[in-house]
């Protein structure tokens, strides 16, 4: 796919230059490819085009070797090459869409599982999946752009943003998410669910929030059920005796705000205000 895309940015480049028009050779890709989308707390997406990034640094690239300035080349964007996919085949249109999330998985320390681990355990045990549900599903860490990501049946990634950071709800918060797509895998089967998300995609504009069908039934969940997981969190936080250590408080560094279950003390949060979600951390009075 790599390849594929690198050569489809040099044919573009050849082919379809604007003279009118120049960037630097020391122009910025991800600025200017990527984007940040936060559709809910407990998810966030860095997207980036990846036709875009490929002509992008192909276009830096021969720049520098002409020793001058190049002209602007506009690359296909996601839906574009989705579509083209998409005529071959729905994996290949799906497989577009994971390859924009997914950067690399990395390689981690023995040990470094056990919040995986917990945050499934911490599912089962507030009933909200089955044990049975996990059975064949593997769960790693990944270097990927979004919080979380099931590119295959029976796989999800997480963030190893949260490696180590001891975030047993958010990470299960986003451990229940993709299993909802789990189980969307499974009723659907494979390759019906990937060429439904792959056309829900292209029908609402390449989201991947509440306007695309199959997203909107996980971030369902998580409405339904994130306040049963911080519950969940904070009766393991009592039960090891650190009843002190949660807070119903959200402070921030222009106010705070009260939540109806508590957290553990440290831990980020959000409170509503008329400039949008400001940031802080749960604390005790």
């Amino acid at each position: 796919m790599t390849i594929r895309l690198a050569v489809l940015g040099f044919f573009l480049f050849f082919s379809f230059v604007e003279m009118a028009a120049s960037d630097s050779c020391e122009k910025d890709c991800n600025a200017e490819c990527c984007q940040t989308i936060r559709i809910t707390p407990w998810d966030k997406n860095t997207v980036c085009e990846p036709a875009c990034k490929t002509t992008c640094e192909a276009s830096k690239s021969a720049c520098k070797l002409s020793g001058g300035a190049l002209p602007t080349v506009a690359a296909p964007n996601t839906i574009e090459l989705v579509e083209k996919a998409l005529r071959a085949s729905c994996a290949s249109g799906f497989e577009v869409i994971t390859k924009s999330v997914i950067l690399s998985q990395g390689s981690y320390a023995a040990g470094s599982e056990v919040l995986l681990n917990d945050a499934k355990s911490l599912l089962v045990a507030a009933g909200l999946f089955g044990a049975r549900e996990f059975d064949g599903v593997s769960i790693r860490w990944g270097r990927i752009t979004a919080e979380g990501i099931a590119p295959d049946r029976d796989t999800i990634f997480i963030s190893e943003n949260y490696l180590g950071s001891n975030d047993l709800y958010s990470v299960a918060t986003i451990l229940g998410h993709e299993m909802i797509h789990v189980r969307q895998y499974r009723n659907l089967g494979t390759d019906n669910f990937k060429c439904e998300y792959t056309r829900k995609y292209l029908d609402c504009g390449a989201c991947q929030d509440n306007g695309h069908p199959l997203e909107a039934e996980a971030y369902q969940w998580n409405t339904e059920n994130n306040g049963t997981v911080a519950n969940a969190v904070n009766s393991a936080a009592m039960n090891g005796g650190n009843q002190s250590n949660v807070g119903y408080t959200c402070y921030t560094p222009v106010g705070y705000c009260q939540y109806p279950s508590p957290a553990p003390v440290g831990w980020q949060c959000e409170c509503s205000s008329p400039q949008g979600l400001i940031y802080g951390v749960f604390g005790t009075p």
